[in-house]
């Protein structure tokens, strides 16, 4: 017997074991891990932008793993994994014909080098056009000032000088804005406290201040660029009452080192994501949930577009998955002529923003958990990322193709990678991070999606 199928066939047992594991713990095990999750998950959620409110389908999935081809030295292996109502099969390639890479790394993806910086979760990561820059994150709760930057063209690494501000994905953000990074840091309260920014520019390799944020609510950290100034706008978080949310937006023009106070909007919810389509930033929201499970007031209004030139706003027709429910995560992304949205639940539809009008997508063939939905643009393709699981959507014939990516295989079911990503990268996508919650003895890693013809 190879030392491949020696190693799928353990792989095989183990699986086994989980999932009859899982069926006998059952309901009151999947309850038990759903109440600690929205416990312990609380302030992570608040901190990432407070998108709680997933769903999650409990009760164990019977898995059948089926060896379509294998052979002594195989280049390729096939898995059909499948369950009561799911099916997907996965290729993978051997180390024999990947240069070492692992077992079951699918087409299309490519581990990157290792990094010269520590372990750490939620960095902030941005896409210059030619270099990822990966900074900060947190190491046991710390907020971390260094980062590096990589280079796809001759995979290299290249450390930055420390910042003079400390920040990750829960408590900051990062905008390219054609010549520097700019990143913002929030404030240890609500409302108050300092709100410091520092600027990174690849030319010089040096960080340089900015003007610091405004006040008001800390999340979510949306922000966008459109090409002359950084649009952001914040909710102030539940709190666990029926009061409505206070909501803010501002601009920043990186020329003048300035903020101004734009109008707010029409949008009477806790949470949401951003698009910029060109000329309009697409604000798409939800009503997160409360610490003791109330909504705040409001709902109602959960769709928006602002027109900077005009400094208006005007209200959008809500997405056609949300009309019975307010509650549900959202990722967006804009293909170049379409807003295309899904949430939590992994339906999905696509906005015009021109005529303001939705149209139905079939739903996304992933498997529902409790993980935040993200979405980025490979190319011309729309790509959903969902609990290490991913899909492509077909410019042409708007379906679905389920993704095989290398994060799922290792995992239990519905688990979060804790990858910071996707970035686009034009026609590829991004992923770097730890696959665990546990700086500093977790590894980081790195990888890059290309989407195959």
């Amino acid at each position: 017997m190879s030392a491949e199928l020696e190693l799928l066939l353990r792989r095989y047992a183990e699986e086994e074991d989980r999932a009859t594991a899982a069926v006998t713990a059952g309901e009151a095990t999947a309850r038990a891990r759903h109440a600690a999750a929205l416990d312990a998950g609380e302030r992570t959620d608040r901190m990432r932008s407070g998108r709680l409110g997933v769903r999650r389908r409990q009760g164990a999935r019977a898995l059948a793993v089926s060896i379509v081809a294998l052979a002594a030295g195989a280049a390729t292996l096939v898995f059909v994994l499948g369950g009561p109502n799911t099916t997907r099969q996965v290729e993978t390639r051997s180390s024999s014909t990947s240069g070492g890479d692992p077992l079951d790394v699918p087409s299309g993806w490519s581990k990157l080098p290792a990094s010269p910086l520590s372990s750490r979760i939620d960095p902030l990561l941005t896409w210059t056009g030619t270099e990822l820059v990966v900074f900060g994150g947190y190491s046991s709760q710390a907020a971390l000032a260094d980062g590096a930057t990589y280079d796809p063209r001759n995979k290299s690494w290249t450390m930055l000088s420390d910042a003079p501000i400390a920040a990750g994905s829960n408590d900051g953000y990062a905008v390219w804005d054609g010549n520097r990074v700019l990143v913002w840091r929030n404030a240890p309260s609500e409302g108050g406290g300092d709100r410091p920014g520092a600027a990174y520019d690849p030319a010089t390799g040096r960080w340089s201040p900015l003007a610091a944020a405004p006040p008001g609510p800390n999340y979510p950290q949306l922000a966008v660029w459109t090409g002359t100034d950084v649009l952001t706008w914040r909710a102030s978080p539940p709190s666990g009452t029926t009061d409505p949310v206070n909501t803010v937006a501002w601009a920043y023009n990186p020329e003048t080192d300035t903020w101004r106070a734009i109008a707010p909007g029409p949008l009477d919810v806790a949470d949401a994501v951003g698009v910029w389509d060109g000329t309009e930033l697409i604000l798409l929201g939800w009503r997160t949930n409360a610490p003791n499970g109330i909504f705040p007031a409001g709902g109602e209004h959960l769709a928006a577009a602002y027109d900077p030139s005009l400094d208006r706003w005007r209200e959008l027709s809500r997405p056609p998955f949300n009309v019975e429910t307010s509650g549900l995560a959202i990722a967006a992304a804009w293909d170049g002529t379409k807003v295309v949205a899904w949430n939590s639940e992994l339906h999905a539809a696509a906005l015009d923003p021109a005529t303001g009008r939705w149209e139905p997508l079939a739903d996304i063939p992933l498997e529902a958990g409790e993980c935040y939905p993200d979405a980025a643009l490979a190319g011309p393709m729309v790509f959903a990322y969902y609990c290490g699981q991913g899909a492509s959507l077909h410019p042409d014939t708007s379906t679905w193709s389920r993704i095989a990516t290398p994060f799922q295989s290792s995992l239990p079911a519905h688990a979060d990678p804790r990858l910071a990503g996707p970035v686009s990268a034009g026609e590829n996508l991004l992923f770097w991070g730890t696959r665990d919650n546990a700086p500093p003895t977790s590894t980081n890693q790195g990888w890059i999606y290309h989407p195959q013809d």
